[in-house]
């Protein structure tokens, strides 16, 4: 979703990728894949703000509510099902100072306390279902066992 607005204006003749990339220089093989993707979600300085990083191997999710952290080994664990935080805190920190970094720009600033990101006292949310299904791959409900969604986003049939 970070490359649309790029594309639309490589095609309007002015291209301005913004946080994105020229996904059409891409395509014609003139500029690099991207080797690392930063989203936010959230307004920055909020306890529901939250930072992703993620480069060709590792995903970290920083989460304000509670400071709380994940970080993934997509290599091995492509469903992100086991959490590597504690037992890859090198990774875990490096990518943590990469999530600082691109805080440290206008309009995201909110989201540090000084040199490091704002962290706001944990605060469970309303839980609330969301409907999501797709209706066209043959999803119309909610499985029976958390780990049948797996199989079904996966396209499996098991």
């Amino acid at each position: 979703m970070t490359g649309l607005f790029g594309l639309a204006t490589h095609a309007a003749g002015t291209l301005d990728p913004r946080d994105g990339m020229d996904i059409i220089s891409l395509v014609q093989g003139k500029c690099p894949a991207r080797t690392e993707i930063i989203g936010y979600y959230g307004e920055p300085g909020t306890s529901r703000f939250k930072i992703m990083v993620r480069d060709q191997r590792w995903k970290y999710i920083f989460m304000a509510n509670g400071g709380r952290e994940q970080l993934f080994d997509l290599d091995q664990d492509a469903d992100e099902l086991t959490d590597m935080a504690t037992l890859a805190s090198e990774t875990a920190a490096l990518l943590r100072q990469r999530a600082i970094s691109a805080c440290q720009t206008s309009g995201v600033s909110a989201a540090l306390d000084g040199d490091r990101l704002r962290i706001f006292p944990f605060q469970e949310f309303p839980r609330k279902r969301i409907y999501q299904f797709d209706r066209w791959s043959g999803v119309t409900g909610f499985p029976r066992r958390p780990k049948d969604a797996v199989f079904l986003r996966r396209g499996s049939s098991q």
